[in-house]
Formats: structure tokens, sequence, C-alpha cells
């Protein structure tokens, strides 16, 4: 018993590495099409305050266009916090010589993890 324990948690574990190097890589780059592959059908997203809920085809296409305009640079993560079936990754960043903070809740549904929230602030 405490052996499958062992082996579902690492694999948890390989699974939460796997979509934060996704996440990593997205939004680093600016590839909206990886990041969005991880988006739950419908998402939350605050821009800035600016606070709504998308399907995830319009969740794509406003977080292309804020990144088209908002660069990320210096992005680095700085914690990765779990509340149950809940994890959440914090970023920070720098847009156009601005500090910000990316929080980015994943969720686990059907032993995968997918993006049902981001926070720009």
């Amino acid at each position: 018993m405490k052996v499958l324990l062992i082996l579902f948690l690492n694999c948890f574990s390989l699974l939460v590495q796997n979509i934060e190097r996704d996440i990593n890589e997205a939004l680093s780059t600016g590839d909206v099409k990886l990041l969005s592959q991880h988006f739950t059908s419908s998402i939350k997203l605050s821009l800035h305050r600016e606070e709504q809920v998308a399907n995830k085809s319009k969740a794509e296409w406003i977080i292309a266009d804020y990144l088209k305009d908002n660069k990320f640079s210096d992005l680095k993560k700085t914690s990765r916090l779990e509340d149950g079936n809940s994890n959440f990754i914090i970023y920070e960043a720098k847009i156009q010589r601005k500090e910000i903070r990316i929080l980015i809740k994943l969720v686990n549904l059907k032993n995968t993890n997918y993006i049902s929230e981001i926070i720009i602030e």
C-alpha cells in the first residue's frame, strides 16, 4: 500500500512538472497555443484587475492579444503552492519596465492538470 501511494505521488509530481515546463516555455516565448492546450473548458482571467470568464478559445485570443502588447522579460517562478485538489504557480516578470506578478491556478481533473485561472497584476 505504501509503495502504491509513493508511486501515485511520483506520477502526480511528474504531471505537475510537465505542465509547469510548458507554462514556463509558453510565457517565456509568448506561445499561447502551448499554454491553451492546458486550459479547462472555461477559464477565469484577471488582467490588471479586469476579470472575466471565457471559454478556451476566447481565453486563448485574449491572452494572445495581451502578450502581443506586453512581452514578459525577467520571467521567474517564485513559488508553487498546493491546496487540496489545486496548485498555484506564482511568477514574477517585467513588462515595459514595470514589475508584475502572474498567478496560475492548476486543477486536477481525471488525473490531468489543467489551468483554470490566470491572474496578472
